[in-house]
């Protein structure tokens, strides 16, 4: 709005364009390695492909959230602290944005991080059922990984 009104350059564009992308990156990338189906709560997966959302993309994911909370404060700065109109209603719609972009950004970095945990302990597992060995407890060997038991719990177990 303010570039149409105001003739001047408006940073939310830019700022609103980066999760935009980074948006539609994570939508191509979810599609592109379909990991797991199923519920995490009660750990039904069926992991098909390797390898979770990198560190690097996914604080580029974060700092794309980042960026739009701090357009929201620095609008919020602007408007109290240096322009002469102060605006209150514009003042706490920049606060309360500000504040629900900075939960976006916790919660989406939150979301990868737990799946980047998540991708590697089934990792871990998978190569620790290919190294057992078979000790007489057939319980303890899993001859189907794909099925995703968990090591010395029996099937019918949760």
């Amino acid at each position: 709005a303010n570039i149409i009104s105001h003739k001047r350059f408006d940073l939310g564009i830019v700022s609103f364009a980066t999760t935009a992308l980074s948006s539609v990156y994570l939508i191509w990338w979810d599609h592109q390695n379909k990991k797991y189906s199923g519920v995490i709560a009660n750990h039904d997966y069926n992991f098909e492909a390797s390898g979770a959302i990198s560190k690097c993309r996914a604080n580029l994911v974060t700092a794309s959230h980042v960026f739009v909370l701090i357009n929201y404060a620095l609008g919020f700065v602007v408007r109290w602290f240096i322009s002469k109109d102060r605006g209150l209603m514009f003042a706490l719609y920049c606060i309360i944005f500000t504040i629900i972009w900075g939960m976006f950004a916790w919660i989406g970095n939150d979301l990868m991080r737990k799946d980047r945990r998540l991708r590697a302990l089934h990792q871990a597992a998978q190569i620790e059922i290919v190294d057992m060995t078979n000790d007489g407890d057939d319980e303890a060997i899993v001859e189907h990984p794909e099925q995703d038991r968990v090591p010395g719990i029996p099937s019918g177990s949760s």
